[in-house]
């Protein structure tokens, strides 16, 4: 099974739980088959995206790294901008 965080962002968290404990980071969280996002998630939901059973909002690092233990958390991932890169899915540079 794979691990909600990944090796990256859980590093990252951990940094900052020690540098800027208090700091509100942009997530998207996806829930296991059957999960629901009342009562589980420690943050307003901002979006719920139910197709794919993902809520959005903003939490510390603490608790993004406590509510990765979680058994009905499947996926916690970083919600920022994406921006695509010159020559890469099939855009042409000339």
């Amino acid at each position: 099974m794979r691990e909600p965080l990944d090796q990256g962002l859980r590093e990252l968290l951990q940094r900052l739980v020690a540098e800027d404990p208090g700091r509100r980071v942009p997530f998207i969280v996806t829930l296991r088959t059957g999960a629901r996002a009342a009562g589980l998630v420690p943050f307003r939901v901002e979006q719920e995206f139910e197709v794919i059973r993902a809520v959005s909002g903003t939490m510390t690092p603490a608790e993004a790294l406590a509510l990765s233990e979680h058994k009905d958390i499947e996926r916690i991932e970083y919600d920022g901008q994406v921006h695509a890169l010159a020559g890469h899915a099939g855009s042409k540079t000339s």
